[in-house]
């Protein structure tokens, strides 16, 4: 192949190459342009014969080889993914002075980020997220004059955002989450006309937000989870009507909601469970037309509910442990078609659980325990087919239990504890044989619900189909029988495709079926640098071969191992084994 003297596009990528790759059929490709072997196998040390590289998502080892340092007309270096090398960011690369875009993420790489880089007056992308770099951000990466897109997040970086860095005007994308920086987030960044993201979560920044945050009319989306923030939510984040999502969950902001969110018709997700949020709820929040997402649990809102709610998108409504009073929700609740969890525990809800609500087909989840709602179950609740999970405890309910609730097939959860319901449990609840459930009414005696058992009887026979079974005996929560048959997990997770435990559906006799292979995302970067940020939910797939069969397969294992859910529990961007969600990422 070194005899192909005229070759200027030379692309071998996504392929399952092995090996050392031969640098020295490069040497005759005098006329060569672009080479390409992006996602293949290769191992062993980077070749110096490469004068334009695209190494990533391989299992190069070694030292980053300063001699790259030499291809002073390299613009695009990707040396991330899958890679891991020795050392540190070479400062050498600061000779690369017609750089456009560095990306060595998730390699491995120690050491500080080294401050010559600051000479590369044509950068627009610097990704370095998920290594091990220690230190301060070098103030002297303000000289990076055409920096568009920052990501720094996920290594071991100290100190504070550098002052300096107010000079880069052109920055649309800052992402620096977990790490240690700390103190004040600086009133330049809302200074920044281009700036659509800023993603600083799980570090120590304290004091409040830049009051002009937003202020440029352009911002996407902004995450500041998790830190030592205070203060009041600023009112102009949206002030462009181009905000998506914003997630000030777990700081110590106080004060209300202000009333422009509830106008944000750009918005898909608000998440800002656990601060020191007061006030009533913008009623405006329930009528957004794309938001999926409204998460404020654990706050101090009150006031009541709006009565009229029509957010056609909503799928997840969640704002318990607050002291919001009131109707248990409004009957209009029922306009939101999309619900899927709707959780209102731990409030001061008081009158009947309206009917309304079960005529919406897709509610999987209702929480509306720790309130004070009285009256009867509506009747209702056999019509919706979806639910899995009931939480209705420690409230005044009264009357039986409605016997239509035998139609609720995939019902996994049943609380009715600490009410005033009377009679006897319908005993044709014994037909929901997946059932996790808790037992009701005033004895002390427990009953299992589920299978071919006996509604009556103090235990599960022996070859019952309940698949697991929480029951209550006084103040004592018994599991008998949560699945623990490792023939039947071992045979669910031995399924080969898009492998994730959504896709997994267990028939009558818990032989597996893959159910939904989907499509892959493909993400353009708002900055145009790459077909991906640093952190996406979702899956993300470029190939799917044996090895991702085997990676998922593991997944799934751990899962069934763990009882936990892959990703969702921990935190935005962090699945299972703790580790970011970081897809493979390259230049288009």
């Amino acid at each position: 192949m070194g005899n192909l003297t005229s070759l200027k596009i030379f692309n071998i990528s996504n392929n399952v190459f092995k090996g050392n790759f031969p640098g020295e059929i490069l040497t005759g490709m005098t006329q060569l342009e672009i080479l390409d072997v992006y996602n293949n196998d290769f191992t062993g040390h980077l070749p110096v014969e490469v004068p334009n590289l695209g190494l990533n998502t391989n299992g190069l080892k070694g030292k980053t080889p300063a001699i790259l340092a030499h291809l002073k007309n390299m613009r695009h270096l990707f040396l991330g993914y899958f890679n891991s090398y020795g050392g540190g960011i070479p400062p050498e690369f600061g000779s690369l002075t017609q750089l456009q875009m560095l990306d060595m993420a998730s390699c491995n790489l120690t050491g500080e980020v080294p401050a010559s880089l600051s000479n590369l007056k044509h950068l627009h992308t610097l990704f370095l997220q998920q290594n091990n770099l220690t230190g301060r951000i070098p103030p002297q990466l303000s000289g990076l004059v055409s920096l568009k897109s920052l990501v720094l997040s996920i290594n071991g970086l100290t100190g504070e955002i550098p002052e300096s860095f107010s000079a880069l005007q052109n920055i649309t994308l800052i992402n620096l989450f977990k790490n240690n920086l700390y103190g004040p987030i600086s009133s330049f960044i809302g200074d920044f006309s281009h700036l659509e993201v800023h993603q600083l979560w799980e570090n120590n920044f304290t004091l409040n937000l830049p009051e002009n945050l937003g202020h440029n009319g352009k911002l996407l989306g902004l995450d500041v989870a998790s830190n030592h923030l205070t203060g009041m939510i600023t009112r102009d984040m949206c002030k462009g009507g181009r905000l998506k999502w914003l997630v000030l969950m777990e700081i110590f902001f106080y004060g209300p909601l202000p009333e422009e969110l509830g106008t944000c018709k750009s918005l898909i997700n608000i998440r800002m469970m656990t601060n020191q949020l007061d006030g009533t709820i913008s009623a405006g929040i329930f009528n957004l037309p794309l938001l999926t997402m409204f998460e404020s649990d654990n706050n101090y809102f009150s006031g009541k509910l709006p009565s009229q709610m029509s957010g056609a998108s909503l799928a997840q409504l969640k704002v318990s442990n607050n002291s919001i009073t009131g109707r248990t929700p409004p009957p209009t609740i029922a306009n939101l078609d999309s619900l899927q969890i709707l959780s209102l525990g731990m409030n001061r809800f008081t009158s009947e659980i309206p009917e309304e609500i079960f005529n919406i087909n897709s509610l999987s989840k209702i929480d509306v325990s720790h309130n004070d709602i009285i009256g009867e179950l509506p009747p209702s609740i056999s019509r919706c087919a979806s639910l899995t999970s009931i939480y209705f405890s420690q409230n005044n309910l009264t009357g039986e239990i409605p016997k239509g609730i035998k139609k609720l097939k995939d019902l996994n959860i049943l609380n009715f504890s600490r009410n005033q319901l009377t009679g006897e449990i319908p005993g044709e609840i014994r037909n929901i044989v997946r059932l996790v459930g808790r037992g009701t009414g005033k004895s002390d005696r427990p009953r299992v619900l589920g299978g071919d058992s006996n509604p009556g009887s103090d235990q599960a026979p022996e070859h019952s189909k309940t698949v697991g079974l929480r029951i209550e005996r006084g103040h004592e929560s018994v599991v008998v029988r949560v699945y623990d048959e490792w023939e039947l997990r071992r045979n669910a997770a031995w399924v080969k495709g898009d492998v994730k435990s959504n896709n997994i559906l267990l028939d009558e006799n818990y032989e597996a079926h893959v159910a939904d292979f989907g499509l892959a995302k493909f993400m353009q970067d708002a900055a145009g640098a790459s077909e991906c940020m640093s952190a996406i939910a979702g899956s993300y797939t470029l190939k799917v071969d044996e090895k991702s069969d085997v990676y998922s397969f593991g997944v799934v294992l751990l899962e069934l191992i763990a009882g936990r859910k892959p990703v969702g529990e921990f935190g935005d961007g962090v699945f299972l084994l703790g580790r970011p969600i970081l897809p493979r990422c390259r230049q288009s």
